[in-house]
């Protein structure tokens, strides 16, 4: 392993226009953080949107590009604790999971993550299905968590989609008593084996 002080990162950005590119950075873990050997690293909409922007007004899109390019690329990671100087929650050689900031990256080798963004990753699931997770998962528990104690029923749009899919499992965890899942014919047995 390369000295701590910097390491060589190899990392997938935002290139020119639509393309990406593979760069090798130099990485230089904070003492607060947790460096982490990236396993697996799940993509998102939001990853394609930051270089499109269509989000925005037209004459903000440009803008969404200069800021992107050269940025790596994802949000969602699992992977192996190399080193960890925090309060003693991560140790070398933890599987682990989470989110990184935005512009961060994940397409990586290795990410110097905020403790606060990271969990243990939970023994049945694999490293790729660990990285698929965060970032929907949370938007799925935020969007139902204000509704847990007011109504017990629910109706998800979408719910054979990235994210409706997450919702359905969330929402029966969180004694939701009625889900009603709205999606196309053909999804209709997916959506019941989700709950």
């Amino acid at each position: 392993m390369p000295t701590m002080t910097s390491i060589p990162n190899r990392c997938l950005v935002y290139g020119t226009g639509n393309q990406v590119a593979l760069v090798t950075k130099q990485l230089r873990p904070s003492k607060t953080n947790v460096l982490v050997r990236v396993h697996a690293a799940g993509l998102n909409p939001v990853d394609a949107k930051q270089v499109i922007g269509d989000k925005l007004p037209p004459a903000l899109q440009g803008f969404s590009r200069q800021i992107t390019k050269g940025r790596t690329i994802g949000f969602d990671f699992s992977g192996t604790v190399i080193r960890s100087s925090c309060d003693g929650s991560y140790k070398e050689g933890d599987a682990v999971f989470g989110t990184m900031p935005a512009l961060s990256g994940t397409l990586c080798d290795y990410i110097d993550a905020p403790i606060h963004q990271l969990s243990h990753k939970p023994t049945i699931l694999s490293f790729i299905e660990a990285a698929s997770i965060p970032l929907v998962g949370l938007t799925a528990l935020q969007a139902l968590e204000p509704y847990e104690r007011i109504c017990k029923s629910i109706a998800v749009i979408g719910a054979s989609g990235g994210t409706g899919h997450v919702v359905i499992q969330i929402a029966k965890c969180l004694g939701f008593s009625t889900i009603i899942a709205i999606a196309s014919q053909r999804n209709r047995d997916f959506c019941k084996s989700m709950g």
